[in-house]
């Protein structure tokens, strides 16, 4: 069985190593379907912070990002040092990317947390993100009951039948270029991932 000691010290090691070197936490099962010969399935458990890591501290990387991604990298580093100077129960131990997303794993194979902002249409969003079908459907058949766990937030059910994922998320209407309203966003991402983190383990149950 992995341990929560095996996860913490896995994602210890990808915020804090250099830049060249990631890890992967992995649980092997073996599975047989009928007659046919067992096999091994591999369960991603910790993946690595990132794969395209970016260093700001090279010009020539800084030359290559648009004003845009370099706003999106500084939002999600404000989010990692609010977090680390405010406990609480999410385990956001990925390094920051000049992405949209910031994901958050929550201990469970197929299916992550994640914190999306789009500037488009000035939104935050705090979304589970199923590659379980059938865990999704888990969800689906207690719907009532996530959304009474979710204090009231108005919750988006995405289904994707045709697609390989599905998405429970929530939205707040904001501005992520008001950098003075940063500390505000990251509070309502941190508590709304706390609410959907709690609502999730009281269905699912590992």
């Amino acid at each position: 069985n992995v341990r929560d000691e095996h996860k913490q010290a896995i994602e210890w090691f990808n915020k804090n190593m250099i830049e060249k070197i990631s890890f992967f936490l992995v649980k092997i099962e073996l599975w047989q379907i009928g007659e046919s010969k067992p096999a091994p399935k591999f369960n991603i458990i910790v993946e690595p912070n990132d794969w395209a890591k970016i260093n700001m501290n090279s010009s020539s990387t800084t030359k290559e990002l648009t004003k845009g991604k370099i706003m999106k990298l500084k939002f999600w580093e404000g989010l990692i040092t609010y977090s680390d100077n405010n406990p609480n129960e999410l385990k956001i131990t990925r390094k920051a990317r000049a992405q949209h997303w910031f994901t958050i794993g929550i201990g469970v194979s197929n299916m992550h947390m994640a914190f999306l902002h789009n500037t488009r249409t000035k939104t935050l969003s705090v979304e589970l993100y199923f590659n379980s079908q059938t865990i999704y459907k888990l969800f689906e058949d207690n719907k009532n009951n996530f959304e009474s766990l979710c204090k009231g937030f108005e919750i988006d059910w995405l289904p994707l039948p045709n697609k390989k994922a599905s998405r429970i998320l929530t939205h707040k209407n904001c501005d992520v270029n008001d950098e003075d309203k940063w500390n505000e966003y990251y509070d309502w991402l941190i508590d709304t991932g706390e609410v959907l983190q709690k609502a999730f383990f009281s269905i699912y149950k590992p």
